[in-house]
C-alpha cells in the first residue's frame, strides 16, 4: 500500500481503503502464524511540518498455535499505527509497517481459550479432549534432592 508523496501534497489529504493479498505479508516467526485471507487496510495520509504522515488501520484473521495445547486456532487482529516519511522521499510505502504491526498485534502467549488445559506432561495427550489415564503425580520440588545431603 503506497502513495506518491507529491499526490498527497497536491490533494492535502488522501484516504484510501484496500484489500491486500495475504502473500504480501510473510509472517515468518517460530510460532508460524498464517493469514487466513486478504488483509483489509485503511490509510489516511497528510503532509505536515515537512513530513508525510499516514494513519493506518488494519484488519486481518490468522491462525496460530496455542501455547498450551499446540492446537491451531483462529483469531482476529486489528492493529492501528501511524508512519512518518520525509517529503524528500518519492513514495509513502506502508507494506512493511503493516507486516510488522500484524506481528506486534499477536499475543505473547496465544491461548485457544482462557481455560485451556494443555498437554499431559507424561504422555503428551491434549487434555482438552479428555483425560489421558496417566497417574497424577504431585509436583516434585527442585529442593527434593537436598533432603539427603549430609553436611560435615
Amino acid at each position: 500500500m503506497k502513495l506518491r508523496i507529491r499526490d498527497i501534497e497536491r490533494e492535502r489529504s488522501i484516504e484510501i481503503e484496500e484489500t491486500l493479498p495475504a502473500a504480501r505479508f510473510p509472517l515468518d516467526t517460530p510460532d508460524r502464524p498464517e493469514l487466513e485471507g486478504p488483509v483489509q487496510a485503511k490509510m489516511k495520509a497528510e503532509i505536515s511540518e515537512g513530513a508525510a504522515w499516514a494513519w493506518v488501520e488494519v484488519k486481518a484473521r490468522l491462525t496460530i498455535a496455542c501455547a498450551r495445547c499446540l492446537e491451531r486456532f483462529s483469531m482476529d487482529v486489528r492493529p492501528f499505527f501511524d508512519v512518518e516519511t520525509p517529503v524528500t522521499e518519492e513514495y509513502l510505502d506502508v507494506d512493511d509497517d503493516i507486516r510488522q504491526n500484524l506481528l506486534l498485534a499477536l499475543p505473547a502467549k496465544p491461548l485457544c481459550s482462557p481455560n485451556c488445559k494443555g498437554l499431559c506432561v507424561v504422555c503428551g495427550k491434549n487434555l482438552n479432549k479428555g483425560a489421558c489415564g496417566c497417574p497424577s503425580q504431585a509436583p516434585v520440588s527442585v529442593f527434593e534432592s537436598l533432603k539427603n545431603l549430609k553436611l560435615k
